[in-house]
């Protein structure tokens, strides 16, 4: 991948984040029926639910402008991830769809963040 298509790559990542954010702030119960969860919220569950979007959002602007502490961080964060709905899967506490889709999301974030870093920076 050359440095243009990586930054292309990296831009859509830091934009799936961002919308995913968006979207839990906007309506936490929403994104958890996407998800396969319970769409009841009380105040902790939304509570909740915009702290991640909060994350979401800032994750998904620092990698869309090619910060690279945020997308060094990005990473951390969704290999933690990853073990995190891995061990959801696998322990059935949470339903298997829910588990599967966010596997499916983290997985395709930290690939495509990965191929966008292997494809370095434009003018390096």
């Amino acid at each position: 991948m050359n440095p243009q298509k990586a930054a292309t790559t990296m831009r859509a990542v830091g934009g799936v984040q961002f919308a995913i954010g968006l979207l839990a702030l906007l309506s936490p119960s929403a994104l958890a029926g996407i998800f396969g969860m319970n769409r009841d919220m009380d105040g902790d569950s939304r509570f909740a639910w915009r702290l991640f979007a909060i994350r979401q959002m800032l994750l998904g602007t620092g990698n869309a402008m090619r910060d690279e502490s945020t997308e060094k961080a990005n990473l951390a964060i969704q290999a933690l991830d990853l073990g995190l709905f891995g061990q959801a899967l696998r322990s059935g506490s949470v339903p298997r769809r829910t588990a599967i889709m966010a596997l499916g999301t983290a997985g395709s974030v930290t690939a495509g963040s990965l191929l966008a870093r292997a494809g370095g920076r434009p003018g390096t």
